[in-house]
């Protein structure tokens, strides 16, 4: 009885050890998978976001909602936030004004394609963009599987089940400085608009808005439009936060963190256009001009005159 007693003690101090660990492996465990997660969207992402939103046209099953930040710097006025709605984000959960829905593949690449910053009627924007999404890895069970009828839902547990992060997206040019002569004329005439204003916004500026680019008026000065690397190349940045959850209507995000960098080359073009008005090329509802990166300019003849 003695040594029966011994042996129950010696396998009850160490149940008591296991018990005492098991939450800390299971939490190591948790963090691993949802690492393994982000690390295997990262790259699809960007390649998502290189080709234009084509190729891929179930990655609206898994964006919860896109809010961009639109903020003035040089000029007067509030800021404003304009949110966007996936088509599986439950409408009790409220996001920003004018709140449509994400239809299709390019309207989320679109608006993810916004540069940090950008010109508006010779007014710097700075846009902060972050998408909530859904991962689309992992459990089987949180894979959205549309059955092809109209009005699908997928169940509350598929859309629980799997992990959702926020992306935060960063699009600036790769050449940080213009291919200028620099003469004191030009130079003088740029300098107002560069005041408070990072390098590559401001060149981003001229590389994207046509009116602002107009203030350069020598044919070899407009550079962004000639020069191969000063107008097709971008330095991409995204930033992942997990997990997120919510509390209350309140969203908030713990302590993962991950950042993904790569270079894509093409030209960011409108993709909203209407040919009888060049001018038709914001958002519905918005100040936001979205675009999608187009591979194709990159055979534009560098030779001719810029347009």
């Amino acid at each position: 009885m003695v040594e029966l007693a011994m042996c129950i003690g010696i396998v009850a101090f160490a149940m008591v050890a296991i018990l005492g660990v098991l939450p800390l492996g299971l939490g190591v465990q948790k963090q691993n998978r949802e690492e393994t997660i982000v690390e295997q969207e990262g790259p699809l992402w960007v390649e998502l976001i290189r080709r234009g939103g084509i190729g891929w046209d179930e990655v609206t099953n898994y964006v919860d909602s896109i809010v961009i930040e639109h903020t003035p710097l040089n000029g007067t006025g509030a800021g404003q936030t304009f949110g966007f709605r996936g088509p599986f984000y439950p409408v009790a959960n409220p996001v920003p004004a004018p709140g449509t829905l994400l239809v299709t593949p390019r309207d989320i690449v679109s608006l993810l394609s916004i540069p940090r910053f950008e010109a508006d009627r010779g007014i710097l924007y700075s846009n902060r963009v972050t998408a909530l999404c859904r991962s689309f890895s992992g459990d089987l069970n949180s894979q959205i599987r549309p059955t092809g009828v109209l009005g699908f839902q997928p169940s509350d547990r598929q859309l629980d089940d799997a992990l959702r992060y926020q992306m935060q997206v960063d699009l600036t040019p790769a050449v940080q400085l213009p291919s200028l002569p620099g003469t004191p004329g030009n130079v003088q005439s740029m300098t107002p608009l560069m005041t408070g204003v990072q390098l590559g916004g401001y060149l981003d500026a001229m590389r994207l808005d046509t009116s602002l680019i107009k203030l350069i008026s020598s044919p070899e000065e407009r550079r962004s439009s000639r020069d191969a690397l000063a107008g097709t190349v971008y330095n991409l940045r995204l930033t992942f936060r997990w997990p997120v959850f919510r509390v209350g209507n309140e969203i908030s995000v713990g302590s993962g963190l991950r950042v993904f960098s790569a270079q894509i080359v093409g030209k960011p073009r409108f993709a909203i256009q209407v040919p009888s008005n060049p001018e038709a090329v914001f958002r519905p509802g918005t100040s936001l001009r979205p675009r999608r990166f187009d591979d194709s300019a990159l055979n534009r003849n560098l030779t001719s005159s810029p347009q």
